[in-house]
C-alpha cells in the first residue's frame, strides 16, 4: 500500500497514511499516470478535509471557553448589582438617619 499524497509505503492491512492521513491505495493503482494524479489530488483534498475538521473542533472548543468566561462574567455582573443594589440601601439609611440626627439636633438648639 502506498499513499498518493506523500508517497509513505506501507504494509497491507493498512488504510490511511500515518504522515498525512490520506487513503492509502495500491501500487497497482498508481501505474497509470492519470490516475495517480487522480488519486493523488483526492489524497490532498481529503488531507484538507481532516485539518478543516480539526480547525473546526479548534473553534468550538475555543466558542466553549468564550461561553464559560461569558457566564462567569455574567456571574460577576450579578454579584456587582447585588452589591451596588445593598450599598443604595445603605446608603438610604445612612442619609435618614442623618436627617433625623439633623432634625434632632436642630430641635435641640431650639429648646
Amino acid at each position: 500500500m502506498i499513499c498518493p499524497n506523500c508517497n509513505t509505503t506501507y504494509d497491507e492491512g493498512y488504510t490511511l497514511c500515518l504522515e498525512c492521513g490520506a487513503k492509502l491505495v495500491s501500487e497497482k493503482e498508481l501505474e497509470d499516470p492519470n490516475k495517480q494524479k487522480y488519486l493523488k489530488r483526492i489524497a490532498e483534498l481529503e488531507s484538507e478535509i481532516e485539518h478543516l475538521k480539526y480547525d473546526i473542533i479548534k473553534k468550538d472548543e475555543y466558542i466553549e471557553l468564550l461561553k464559560k468566561d461569558l457566564q462567569k462574567d455574567y456571574e460577576k455582573f450579578k454579584s456587582m448589582r447585588r452589591d451596588i443594589k445593598s450599598l443604595n440601601e445603605k446608603l438610604e439609611k445612612i442619609s435618614k438617619d442623618n436627617e433625623e440626627l439633623n432634625y434632632k439636633l436642630l430641635k435641640y438648639e431650639m429648646d
